[in-house]
Parts: structure tokens; sequence; C-alpha cells
């Protein structure tokens, strides 16, 4: 955390005249911008979209700070959105390891924050979130320092010590979870990206699917879906981010939504963890979530790291875009 803030931090960022920002990236190298958005924006004087497409909305313009991050700087969709930005004469930041994004960044004359690479993108998570947050900081988009995220560090790293165990918490849940389809909830306001992350790190790394959403909205539609008996048949499970620091202004509605599901014999599990602020609970659920991915993975007896259908589709992709063979 403390190598990415500090690149962030000695950046050299494109001027503040701007009015509004849009942060765009995919998979692994996307979830730090969902991260740190949710974070930031009940602080922000300006509006901020996540992107998560190749093209880019019709209001962006030379008035838009547009986020560029790919964590290999050659992912095909983020690679569109910076041309795009760039025909629209708009301020351009970019966070990458190299790649095509590094040297167009070059070419141009754009801040490109340069991060260490040879990770998979969702394992470098702290690349991704730190010198952004540190931007965040510079643009006075959030109100917390240097401080408030150094002690979210060191009490996730704390977490480890428990996590890691194959008695951990997210073991035991683990093995609750094996050969079940979970499906993630959490309060919307501030843990829409967190239960992202859980349902993203089970299909990556422990190549399982799984499900998320986030109430209030779920009590509007997604609660009568559960209504039905070969639900149980199917293995689902509802799990259920619980917020001690009571910064959830939902907890009856969650209480009351976790008791219709009970009464439908859907198993229910809760998440618990502790901590000082906002900040620390988030960081804290995302490394329950990684962990909690990778014991799923252990008891599968599968390799975590390999993401052989990503590989595929890619290449299926790349050899449809190959012009035909010609006859001469």
């Amino acid at each position: 955390m403390r190598t990415g803030y500090n690149l962030g931090k000695s950046a050299a960022l494109p001027d503040c005249r701007f009015t509004s920002a849009i942060f765009c990236g995919m998979g692994g190298s996307a979830i730090g911008g969902d991260l740190l958005a949710a974070y930031a924006r009940p602080s922000m004087k300006i509006p901020l979209f996540i992107n998560r497409h190749n093209t880019l909305p019709g209001w962006v313009n030379e008035n838009t700070l547009v986020i560029i991050s790919s964590y290999s700087g050659n992912t095909e969709e983020t690679l569109a959105c910076f041309d795009q930005a760039l025909q629209r004469k708009s301020r351009i930041l970019a966070l990458t390891s190299g790649g095509k994004l590094a040297e167009l960044c070059a070419e141009h004359r754009h801040c490109c924050i340069k991060i260490p690479g040879g990770l998979p993108p969702r394992a470098a998570l702290g690349y991704s979130f730190a010198p952004l947050y540190a931007v965040f900081e510079q643009y006075r988009f959030i109100k917390s320092g240097e401080k408030t995220l150094m002690q979210a560090a060191e009490a996730v790293e704390k977490l480890t010590e428990d996590f890691c165990r194959p008695n951990g918490r997210p073991a035991r849940l683990a093995n609750k979870l094996h050969n079940k389809i979970p499906v993630f909830y959490a309060p919307a306001q501030y843990f829409e990206p967190v239960v992202t992350r859980f349902r993203c790190q089970l299909a990556e790394n422990a190549k399982t699917l799984a499900f998320a959403n986030t109430y209030p909205e779920l009590a509007h539609n997604e609660i009568v879906g559960w209504g039905r008996p070969y639900l149980v048949e199917f293995q689902l499970a509802a799990v259920f981010l619980q917020n001690p620091a009571k910064i959830d202004t939902f907890l009856t509605l969650a209480d009351n939504i976790k008791s219709i599901l009970k009464s439908e014999k859907i198993p229910v599990y809760n998440i618990n963890l502790s901590g000082a602020g906002l900040l620390q609970k988030m960081l804290g659920f995302v490394h329950f979530a990684d962990w909690l991915s990778y014991h799923l993975a252990v008891l599968k007896k599968i390799d975590p790291l390999p993401i052989a259908r990503i590989d595929l589709l890619k290449q299926k992709m790349s050899a449809d875009r190959q012009p035909p063979a010609t006859d001469h």
C-alpha cells in the first residue's frame, strides 16, 4: 500500500480544471477504482462515473478527467477508451505496469503512474487502489489522508494471521459453501464493489459461480426469486456482510430479509468484521473475499492462478479478428 501511495503522491497530475470524472477499467484492473469511487462519492463535489466498457459516454469532453486503468497496459476495451478520450481532448491519467497504454501516454505526453508488473491483475489491488487514493487526496475528492490508508492497511495485515489458517474464518465459511452457489449481499452504499469482489474472486480463483446484489434494491425484486423450493436443491446459499460498526442504515431491513430466506430453508451465513473506520471495513471484507476464494480452491483441489477460459476466449476473439486467408 505504501509503495502504491507514494507512486500516486509523486505523479505529475493533470490540472484540476475539470467538472466531471470517469474511471475506465476492466476486471482486476477496475476493482481499485470501484472501491475508491464508493469510498469517495459521498464527499465529492463533481460526478464520478465507473466505465467497464469500450465506449465513453457522450458527456465526456475536454472538461472531464478520464482515469484509464489497465494493469497489463494492453486491455482492448481500456485502450479504446484512451483513444476516445484523446479525440475529445479530455484530461487523461493512466495507471498501468507498461504495455501499449504506457507507450501511448509517453507519445501524447499524458500522466502515467507506472506500477510494478508481474502479478495477476486481481492480485495487484494495492497497486491499483493506493496510487488512486493519493490522487484523490490531492484533488480533494476525499477528506482522509495517508494516515487513514496506512491504518487500514495495517489492520488488514493483522487479519491475515487468522484468514490464512486452515481453521480461520474464511476457511470455515469455505467449508460451509463447498458445493454451494453463494449469493453475497451487502448495503449498497460503500459495499457494492466489495460484494463484486467476492463474486469475481470466487469465479477466478475458486472456479465457481457466485452472485452478488445489494439492498435496499434487492428488497424490490430479487427477494421474490428466492421463493421457490427447488432453489434449495440447487444448493444456493445467502451470505451477508455484517456491519458491527453500524455504518449500514438498513440493519432492520437486512434482518428481515434473512428471516424470509430462512423461512424458505435457504442457508444464511454472516461475515462479521470489526474495524475502526469505513476504509478498514471495506478493505477487510475484500481481504476476506480473497482468502475465501483461496480456501475454496484448496477444497476443490484446483490451482487458483490459471484463468484458462479467459485465455481461451481471448484466443478465439483474436482469431476472429484475423483477416481471411487469400489465394495467390
